[in-house]
């Protein structure tokens, strides 16, 4: 892929640290590319990393997932996004836990990460923790990530309801992130309600539509602000305006956590795009469902064999039986 500074998507970010004097330590990055010399297709990748272990030691563990990630996806081909941001997480993860071990200050440092990355109009993305990832399409906003929490498990379980887990004790523990001995990025991206596991990883590569719009935020936002109030606000506001009212609003209930958002809007048109090189994993697809050509051709020849065999035998038991039937 080839960086570059013209951008074929509408993008804004802003961050803040909050209302309670807190250290920033939520990171963005966000790059935009065309795909290669001969594929001018637009690719863009944005990112947000919420850093945790107080002091300054979440500041860096954001600070390394978002610069690992970026680097990988930059020296990339973008012929294997899943495969490409899976290593970089898993990279993550490594530098993070020794550059934990190496002091008492970064000892227990980690942090979240949800990732978007574009091509043309498609969408691939992972997270790790409960950085969201939203999708705004036909004026109604979508929760497409999976969070990675104590209350998140407890839902799915049944073992609270939606009114339950609003202000529920533990509403900020987190099961997944990055300074964890092991990790597994999650890339499921969930459409609809009841889609099975299996379904939501299928869902990568999504295709996006013309005025889609792509929301990463840090918790610092989504715990304080309303799914309805982010969907107004995205809808009635500029991009750039959104966000600084959205900012405004979670730090006006308190502001206890840093407040990190991007945003992306896809262009009303797509007819810049080239024809897109289909990533790998697409492609691997495609070839899938194209095979089973080949057993219709095996079938087809097994039948000719079939019929030759029997036209032998027929001649057989006719050079066998004739001279008894003569008189």
């Amino acid at each position: 892929m080839i960086l570059t500074e013209e951008k074929h998507y509408i993008v804004e970010a802003l961050t803040d640290p909050g209302s309670t004097g807190k250290n920033n330590e939520d990171r963005y990055g966000t790059a935009s590319f065309r795909l290669s010399e001969t594929d001018p297709t637009p690719v863009l990748f944005a990112m947000v990393a919420d850093g945790i272990g107080g002091k300054q030691a979440g500041e860096i563990a954001a600070e390394i997932a978002v610069e690992t990630i970026l680097s990988a996806v930059m020296n990339s081909d973008g012929m294997d996004p899943i495969g490409t941001m899976r290593e970089a997480i898993l990279e993550s993860n490594q530098l993070i836990n020794q550059r934990a071990g190496e002091t008492m200050e970064t000892s227990g440092m980690g942090t979240t990460v949800t990732c978007a990355w574009l091509f043309g109009d498609q969408l691939f993305a992972v997270n790790v923790g409960n950085s969201r990832l939203y999708l705004l399409r036909d004026k109604k906003l979508k929760r497409i990530s999976i969070d990675h929490s104590w209350v998140e498990e407890a839902l799915e379980l049944g073992l609270l309801t939606p009114a339950q887990a609003k202000n529920h004790p533990n509403a900020r523990i987190i099961t997944r992130h990055l300074g964890s001995e092991e990790i597994e990025p999650d890339f499921r991206i969930k459409l609809a309600s009841e889609e099975a596991d299996s379904a939501m990883v299928e869902n990568q590569g999504m295709q996006l539509r013309p005025n889609d719009l792509l929301l990463i935020c840090s918790d610092g936002l989504s715990d304080m602000v309303e799914d309805m109030e982010i969907q107004k606000a995205l809808l009635e506001r500029p991009l750039r305006k959104a966000l600084e009212f959205l900012t405004d609003l979670a730090n006006k209930r308190g502001g206890p956590d840093n407040i990190t958002s991007v945003a992306i809007r896809i262009p009303k048109t797509t007819s810049t795009y080239s024809e897109p090189t289909v990533p790998s994993k697409l492609a691997t697809q495609v070839i899938e469902e194209e095979a089973p050509e080949q057993p219709r051709q095996a079938s087809r020849f097994a039948v000719y064999i079939l019929s030759i065999i029997l036209l032998v035998a027929l001649v057989l038991l006719g050079w066998i039986f004739l001279p008894l039937l003569m008189p």
